[in-house]
């Protein structure tokens, strides 16, 4: 068994048992806590990616609101950051971008 959704349905047994409480039958309790294991086992790649992204295109779109729509300019920002960190990644170029934008500018 995939030792991801071993720790998601321990998690939701956990919180089923805490729903014991509330709903007065063990095994409702438990049964809720294991299918909301399942549910964020099932979702746990899907909401993450979406966050991730959104983020990424905030910190491109604050960089390129900062150079007044420029984005000639953000690219060689961002080409600058590659030159300095040619190992690394994009999402990680345009936010080292923006914080030398704000630590040079303030």
């Amino acid at each position: 068994m995939d030792r991801s959704i071993l720790y998601f349905l321990l998690t939701g047994a956990t919180v089923g048992l805490i729903l014991n409480g509330f709903v007065g039958n063990p095994w409702l309790g438990l049964g809720i806590g294991v299918v909301i294991g399942l549910l964020a086992w099932l979702l746990r790649g899907r909401l993450g990616k979406r966050t991730i992204s959104g983020l990424k295109g905030n910190v491109y779109q604050e960089l390129l609101s900062k150079a007044h729509g420029d984005k000639s300019l953000v690219e060689r920002l961002i080409g600058y950051e590659q030159k300095r960190n040619p190992d690394g990644v994009r999402q990680d170029w345009v936010a080292d971008a923006l914080d030398r934008w704000e630590r040079d500018r303030g």
